[in-house]
């Protein structure tokens, strides 16, 4: 949907439907369109994703550090003690809110797990990536919204939403920056849903593959021209059309906030998992395995992990009624799933190994 508002902001004459009665209603078909064409850009290819991504990262990240290039000579005024800090709320169910949208920004990595099988010497470039790219992602996403904010008045700021990048763009350089920004934004978020969609798919194949989902054999068939999982690619999409317009209003934000409780809750239950893992080792909690390369995760961090997830899991439900309803409707969507796995899989798996 961020991507669909980007392209109608850089031609509204093209899209004069945006700004009518059914400007909501427009959006999610305009949307639906752009995921179906990322979806069908899976099918052919297991590499095609990662190369319209490799594509687009020099080019987004040249213009990122183009925005700061310009900061010296703007207003200062989104920092003064009026603006800094207005509209900001002290509750923490509020601060968990504005949590799950932080860590959204930074939730793409997490598809590096889900692609490992297409990676190259894994073992030196798992170590690399975990390092450098997130602390390149993190540099990246603070100068730009640095940029933003000595170049957008508080008055735009505060009104703009999902939008300020175009008006970044044309304050700047007129209604050409306007344009050139919107597509540039419009291009890295679907190289984002493009990767998204890859790895969710490559996700429900390894499910199907291991019989831990139901219908295994149905989620884990590859196609036989191309090899790639579609009916995985296709649940993915029959399920991103139901989350699309499942909610009214601001939509967007509303899924984001669904969906990020289940991810916490499985990170969550990941961490404590190799807590206990560490705990029981012959290395201890502190110990290291020197025979074993890659990543050393410390214990603490891993408990800080933990606790943080614990937060983002119970405080949501004591906020506003719209986290409560998407934390809700994130919970249920997990719940939902527990009854025909143990049922279907868990269940039928011991009476067969018991016969």
């Amino acid at each position: 949907m961020i991507a669909g508002t980007y392209l109608v902001t850089a031609f509204p004459e093209t899209f004069p439907e945006h700004d009518g009665d059914g400007g909501e209603w427009y959006a999610k078909r305009l949307s639906a369109g752009i995921v179906a064409v990322l979806t069908l850009m899976c099918v052919p290819s297991n590499h095609l994703a990662g190369r319209f991504v490799t594509l687009l990262l020099a080019f987004s990240a040249s213009g990122i550090l183009a925005l700061v290039g310009i900061i010296p000579g703007r207003t200062l005024d989104n920092f003064s003690s009026e603006h800094l800090f207005a509209g900001t709320k002290s509750h923490p169910g509020a601060f968990a809110m504005a949590f799950f949208k932080i860590m959204w920004s930074y939730d793409g990595f997490a598809n590096l797990a889900s692609s490992l099988g297409e990676l190259k010497n894994p073992e030196r470039n798992i170590q690399r990536a975990t390092f450098m790219r997130i602390t390149t992602v993190a540099v990246l996403f603070l100068l730009a919204n640095l940029s933003f904010f000595v170049v957008v008045p508080y008055a735009d700021m505060s009104t703009a939403g999902s939008s300020v990048a175009a008006i970044w763009g044309q304050n700047l350089f007129g209604p050409s920056g306007r344009i050139v920004v919107s597509l540039l934004i419009f291009f890295v978020v679907c190289a984002c849903c493009e990767i998204t969609t890859y790895s969710a798919s490559r996700v429900g194949q390894a499910t199907g593959e291991s019989r831990l989902i139901v219908f295994p054999k149905f989620f884990a068939a590859l196609n036989g021209r191309f090899g790639t999982p579609v009916n995985a690619l296709a649940f993915n999409f029959l399920m991103t059309m139901l989350q699309m317009f499942m909610f009214s209003g601001d939509a967007f934000w509303m899924v984001m906030d669904s969906v990020s409780y289940p991810l916490w809750l499985f990170y969550s239950l990941t961490n404590l998992g190799l807590f206990l893992v560490k705990l029981r080792s012959p290395q201890g909690l502190f110990g290291r395995d020197r025979t074993r390369k890659g990543v050393h995760v410390n214990a603490l961090g891993l408990l800080a992990v933990y606790l943080v997830s614990l937060f983002l899991l119970i405080f949501p439900f004591f906020d506003s009624d719209t986290s409560r309803l998407t934390s809700g409707i994130g919970l249920a969507f997990v719940v939902s799933g527990l009854v025909p796995y143990f049922a279907l899989v868990v269940w039928p798996a011991r009476h067969a190994k018991a016969a």
